[in-house]
């Protein structure tokens, strides 16, 4: 999960973001390879950059501030088991791209905290949850992990075969 209050991260979100121009420019911009590919709902593009920016700038601070809030519309196509699933799977080739570009040792330390901290504890909590459809959300977070994974590593194997 994110802090709740003005917390260092490694990356902010991509809707709500803000940095020094210098230090865009200094490390060349957003890079082409990462990020959204027609309607295909690639990310990834926030996370590689400020992982180029950390290697560049280590003394630099990234802070979240959790009262920076956005209103942002939602379509209902978004709202799928479909469009879930295949944002998981996007999400996968997405994290195997910043790895091959991230310069930085272990770019994806804040996906394995939140794979092997986070996420147990929430699917635990909904499995044994009283309330309407815990075990259901359950079940969709463990098939978002595995969705996630069969992305990543289908980028990490195309990759390699090239």
């Amino acid at each position: 999960g994110q802090p709740d209050r003005l917390a260092p991260v490694r990356n902010p979100l991509g809707c709500n973001m803000s940095l020094r121009r210098s230090a865009l420019d200094d490390i060349g911009g957003f890079r082409p390879e990462v990020g959204r590919v027609g309607k295909k709902p690639v990310g990834g593009e926030e996370t590689e950059l400020f992982l180029r920016l950390r290697t560049m700038r280590p003394t630099g601070r990234v802070l979240l501030d959790p009262a920076a809030s956005v209103r942002h519309y939602v379509s209902s196509d978004r709202a799928t088991l479909r469009y879930f699933v295949s944002r998981c799977y996007h999400e996968g080739l997405s994290k195997a791209v910043v790895t091959r570009l991230a310069q930085a040792p272990r770019p994806l330390d804040s996906e394995r905290a939140y794979t092997t901290k986070v996420l147990p504890r929430a699917v635990a909590r909904e499995a044994v949850s009283l309330r309407r459809g815990g075990r259901a959300r359950a079940a969709v977070m463990v098939l978002g992990l595995g969705v996630t994974t069969a992305g990543y590593l289908r980028g990490k194997l195309v990759r390699r075969s090239r």
